[in-house]
């Protein structure tokens, strides 16, 4: 009976260590946003990082995901409570489009790392580089958006501009990309029966070098077709 109970016990210390696998940072992708807040009338940067990652125990074992400035000791930190997933493919990520400095202020040029931990305690880590060639939000003369019949157009001096479309919850659901044609609303209402009845959404382009994203928003959009029961 005893050699029994050890030979369980060990199966199951075997059967542990097996599924104790590190996670992993297969990509990552990042920009610093120059951040137009139509609600404050306040701009500011804010930085948009997101994790692809791979773990064999799941997401689920996936304990913080931190953004760290050694340098200038400043430290940030994602766990299942404050991150966004999403998924493409095959491939998970989280991450935030809110992380900001304190007041507000510009984020520090320099080395970033982005450090990955299970909950065992496991981790995984990478780094990403900001530009000294930094850009203030009072440089900016943010894109604007306007609603002209059934559809949204989109007027300032840059290009390739995008459509961040949230629903009233400020769970994102899809970008669309937008021309000078406009986008009709139709095309965000019926592409998820989340945006059936309203929509938020943000105007989206790039600075340069895909380092700075321009962002300006919400915007707030109500389908006049949909009629309440």
């Amino acid at each position: 009976m005893k050699k029994r109970i050890i030979w369980l016990l060990v199966i199951l210390i075997g059967l542990t260590a097996c599924s104790d696998s590190p996670p992993e940072i297969m990509q990552i992708s990042w920009q610093v946003m120059l951040f137009n807040d139509r609600e404050s009338g306040f701009s500011y940067q804010k930085l948009s990082l997101f994790v692809n990652i791979q773990d064999e125990d799941g997401i689920k074992d996936i304990g913080a995901v931190y953004l760290i400035n050694d340098a200038e000791e400043l430290l940030w930190g994602l766990d299942e409570g404050t991150w966004e997933m999403t998924t493409k493919g095959n491939a998970t990520w989280i991450g935030s489009n809110a992380i900001t400095m304190p007041a507000s202020e510009p984020f520090p040029a320099g080395k970033y790392r982005v450090y990955l931990e299970d909950l065992s305690g496991q981790s995984d880590e990478t780094a990403i580089y900001l530009s000294k060639d930094n850009v203030n939000t009072e440089q900016i003369t943010f894109p604007d958006a306007y609603v002209n019949g059934d559809r949204i157009f989109i007027k300032g001096t840059y290009k390739n501009y995008e459509l961040w479309v949230y629903d009233e919850n400020k769970r994102f659901i899809v970008a669309f990309p937008v021309d000078e044609n406009g986008l009709k609303t139709e095309v965000i209402t019926t592409r998820d029966s989340a945006l059936n009845n309203s929509f938020i959404y943000y105007v989206y382009c790039v600075h340069k070098n895909n380092v700075f994203g321009i962002l300006n928003g919400p915007y707030y959009f109500s389908n006049p077709l949909q009629v309440s029961e």
